[in-house]
């Protein structure tokens, strides 16, 4: 299996913080799972006194403040459960949509007219160049902005 570079963009930006690779995958309510997960966790595992300190004294408090290993190990595990969730995600759309695009291929033991309807089909749900789904009254895909032709 080759690795997927727009995969391993999702899966960084993911690190740097969890539910951002889903957002660069439009993955909307996966990211905002993943964003509610990272500051839920957060806060429930900072300590009271230091989220008392924190709101008196602001990011001050984290020069002199040390952050509990369990709050550092919680949060480390989330950010890579959400990139391997941001990577295997880009890897399923990637999959499905050279699954789109090899359907609309004429295969041996096709006739053509299968084969067309076949493409028609596909054409008819899916934008051309992405292969995402798109609405039949749509003038470009909300996906990719490739603009259709007025015959598309």
């Amino acid at each position: 299996m080759a690795l997927n570079r727009r995969g391993l963009l999702a899966a960084a930006l993911s690190f740097v913080y969890p539910g951002l690779g889903q957002l660069y995958r439009r993955a909307w309510l996966r990211a905002l799972a993943w964003v509610a997960l990272a500051v839920a966790l957060a806060y429930l595992l900072t300590p009271p006194e230091l989220l008392t300190a924190f709101e008196e004294q602001g990011l001050a408090v984290f020069e002199t403040a040390t952050i509990p290993v369990e709050l550092t190990l919680a949060l480390l595990v989330i950010r890579v459960l959400s990139a391997a969730d941001a990577y295997f995600l880009t890897a399923a759309q990637t999959a499905d949509r050279e699954t789109a695009l090899a359907d609309a291929v004429p295969t041996p033991g096709r006739t053509e007219t299968e084969t067309d309807a076949a493409a028609g089909a596909e054409a008819a749900a899916t934008c051309p160049n992405c292969g995402r789904e798109i609405d039949d009254d749509l003038d470009f895909c909300p996906w990719c902005t490739y603009e259709f032709e007025n015959g598309e």
